[in-house]
């Protein structure tokens, strides 16, 4: 996914460039690019000055003058390399993860996916946008008109209702036009972007029984590293194991398919004897062996009924890293191929770090896996 960031108001009522001005110590663009970071593959910003050049983000100007949000929109997404893009104006700085993720949990098959309050009442500056829409802007601006909410008559809209009972706190949408709305948002007294607020889902949950091993790359030992300390564990505890990929494979016909859906495929592993992932974590003691395709990146319901099927008090070890920004595991590896760059995108936006970073060379890992222990339900390296 792209984030294309609207920053090309006029901002004649804040009297400077609106995404410029601080709230709460730190300019309000920067609110977006912080909440939209751990999403996206590319930021865009939308403005039609050198302003935000400081950001190292592209920005691009409009291709249609004097169009407001419609045209920043348009040149946004006939620049991006994505075919979903999220689009957030610079001047709404309470956005947080939830919001973004229940977004992209309901975009898909959709053209434009919004949040909305009833009635004629959009969000269209907090929103994904396919591409799919651009036949659909374009001729609407060639014909000058420039309003979003005409735009969502003629497309297939999905409209997500905002409410505490939603998951959408309708409040994160203030927005900031003058000095006398940013003095008002301070006054609030609404929590910081991203802090867990009352009926919203929690970003991370803890769940101490989970050890969790991820990647700085490609061939970086993951699954070498978990059968080495599945074989170790389950000489005394009963072990789970959870091997998860973002690309669908085409499956034996007898493989034990627990749940399928257009967005996800739950797998049990029963054969011992192939050399996919998850026959060698079979193979080195695991009691079962639970394989995850989804092709969507928040995969948190699907993870959630695994871990439902897991009876408690089981070690669990889960191969991926597209549970990073869903939960925080009791122990979390991360792991490199030697002489290869230790940094994976969107580390440094997690609210923990590793607890161990571990180089693998081809054949030896420069870690003593002795020190992994689980205990008491609890993961521990010591």
């Amino acid at each position: 996914m792209t984030g294309i960031i609207l920053a090309g108001g006029k901002s004649t009522r804040m009297g400077s460039e609106k995404g410029l001005i601080p709230f709460r110590g730190k300019p309000m663009i920067e609110y977006a690019v912080d909440v939209l970071r751990p999403f996206c593959d590319e930021i865009l910003i939308s403005a039609n000055t050198s302003s935000f050049d400081y950001l190292g983000f592209d920005v691009v100007k409009d291709i249609f003058p004097h169009s407001g949000p419609m045209g920043g929109i348009y040149t946004g997404l006939t620049k991006s390399i994505s075919d979903k893009n999220f689009v957030l104006s610079c001047d709404i700085p309470l956005i947080d993860q939830n919001t973004i993720r229940l977004l992209m949990e309901m975009a898909e098959g959709c053209d434009v996916t919004v949040p909305w309050h009833g009635d004629n009442l959009f969000e269209p500056l907090c929103a994904i946008y396919h591409k799919s829409v651009l036949p659909v802007m374009e001729q609407q601006m060639r014909a000058g008109n420039f309003k979003l909410p005409d735009m969502f008559k003629k497309i297939n809209l999905c409209k997500i209702k905002t409410g505490t009972n939603n998951g959408i706190n309708a409040e994160l949408f203030f927005n900031v036009n003058s000095k006398e709305d940013l003095m008002q948002l301070e006054k609030k007294g609404i929590a910081e972007p991203d802090a867990p607020r009352a009926g919203t889902i929690s970003t991370v949950e803890h769940l101490p029984n989970l050890l969790l091993i991820a990647g700085a790359g490609r061939n970086t030992g993951k699954t070498t590293l978990a059968c080495a300390i599945i074989r170790q564990i389950s000489r005394g505890n009963k072990v789970a194991a959870i091997k998860i990929s973002p690309h669908p494979h085409r499956q034996n016909p007898q493989q034990k398919i627990i749940e399928e859906t257009s967005r996800y495929m739950i797998i049990e592993e029963t054969d011992k004897h192939t050399a996919k992932d998850s026959s060698r974590m079979l193979r080195a003691g695991a009691h079962r062996v639970y394989y995850l395709q989804s092709t969507d990146r928040h995969i948190r319901m699907p993870f959630n009924k695994i871990m439902e099927m897991i009876p408690s008090g089981t070690a669990v070890v889960c191969e991926s890293g597209a549970l990073l920004n869903e939960v925080r595991p009791g122990l979390f590896l991360m792991l490199n191929r030697k002489g290869e760059s230790t940094v994976r995108k969107g580390i440094d936006q997690l609210p923990y770090p590793p607890d161990q970073r571990i180089v693998f060379d081809g054949k030896d890992f420069d870690a003593d896996i002795t020190k992994i222990s689980f205990r008491n339900d609890k993961w521990y390296y010591e």
